[in-house]
């Protein structure tokens, strides 16, 4: 009875313990805990700080599909930036070009955590274009979906060519062998509960992923080798081959493709760079000047049209502060990838002046 009086008495002070961080946290904390995460409403939007995202009747993040029109169809693919994070419905790079672009239908069919790259996801792609009969295809791609690649050595079965993937010194890993991924899937229903929702997980989380991040860790789980390009130039071929490969399938099909390149913040703008290292986080020497994106494209076919966005913020790259256009603290992680609506602005207005479509 005694030890079941003080087993009752541990419990209750872990929790009042709790509810006091809680408390403590919800008073102090400098950022918004549910920045990422928003609140799902009635009619299928969802309600973030920064914005609302509706998704359609067939899940996507646009309006209901004009299946009926005559106009060019025109699909846009990639991951959270076109999805809409940081930016929210009518403020979002596809909203832009499509108030632009009056001419042609604009699906969008960007989701969050999407790599188009990945096996799967180019299954997923090449049924989606046939279903929608889509006649263009827009890829924009982000950095982080190079990362993930390198322990994906398995080829896609609809690719023209093999990709042999070689060591040759490029510290390949296999999937199975990286256990910061498997920690992420694992938490990954205890993450949808908890995160923006307890403002005391939500917080130690931030500060683990700080710390995964300053050792040079993606969000993904992957380490973010997108950031030293020179030493992983074999995924950086592969990539540039599935792109490739992506390409020429859909040319046999009739379909035209564009790939559009995203930077990262300390990419476009001096302060941001200074400000990032500050907080220790490390890039090779050459990535803030465009290094990445110049090995993507080098492995390019010729027949590849693609736009690098790098080169929308060329002429500010000086003057520009750390989140002028993108998120950098304002949620609970630090973020170099995500634009907000003045970055989308930018973008969408950079490419409105180049021949994106066909």
């Amino acid at each position: 009875m005694h030890r079941i009086k003080i087993v009752i008495i541990n419990i209750t002070l872990l929790f009042a313990g709790i509810i006091i961080l809680e408390l403590g946290i919800r008073m102090f904390i400098e950022y918004e805990p549910g920045y990422y995460t928003g609140i799902q409403s009635k009619d299928s939007c969802i309600q973030y700080p920064y914005g609302e995202i509706c998704l359609n009747s067939d899940g996507y993040p646009d309006d209901e599909f004009n299946l009926k029109g005559n106009k060019l169809r025109i699909g846009y693919f990639g991951d959270s930036v076109c999805y809409g994070v940081a930016a929210g419905r009518d403020y979002r790079i596809t909203d832009l070009l499509k108030k632009y672009y009056t001419k042609y239908e604009h699906y969008n069919f960007c989701y969050l955590g999407e790599n188009v790259l990945s096996n799967k996801t180019l299954d997923n792609l090449i049924k989606v274009t046939d279903k929608y009969n889509l006649d263009q295809i827009v890829y924009f791609m982000n950095l982080n979906d190079i990362p993930p690649l390198e322990s994906e050595l398995t080829q896609w079965p609809h690719e023209v060519s093999t990709i042999k993937a070689k060591d040759n010194g490029q510290n390949q890993t296999s999937a199975s062998n990286n256990m910061l991924v498997e920690i992420k899937h694992f938490m990954s229903p205890f993450d949808k509960l908890l995160r923006g929702k307890s403002y005391l997980y939500t917080y130690l989380r931030n500060k683990v992923k700080e710390r995964l991040t300053i050792a040079g860790y993606e969000a993904s789980g992957y380490k973010a080798i997108e950031m030293f390009p020179g030493k992983s130039k074999l995924v950086f071929k592969k990539a540039s081959e599935r792109i490739n490969n992506l390409q020429k399938y859909l040319e046999n099909k009739h379909k035209k493709f564009t790939l559009v390149i995203l930077p990262y913040e300390m990419q476009i703008s001096m302060n941001a760079a200074s400000i990032y290292h500050g907080l220790n986080i490390q890039w090779e020497e050459g990535f803030s000047d465009g290094s990445a994106q110049d090995l993507l494209i080098k492995n390019l076919s010729s027949n590849v049209r693609y736009f690098n966005v790098y080169n929308a913020f060329e002429d500010i790259k000086d003057t520009a502060g750390v989140g002028d256009y993108y998120v950098y603290n304002k949620g609970d992680k630090i973020d170099w990838n995500h634009p907000n609506r003045s970055g989308h602005k930018i973008i969408s207005d950079y490419l409105i002046g180049q021949p994106i479509y066909e």
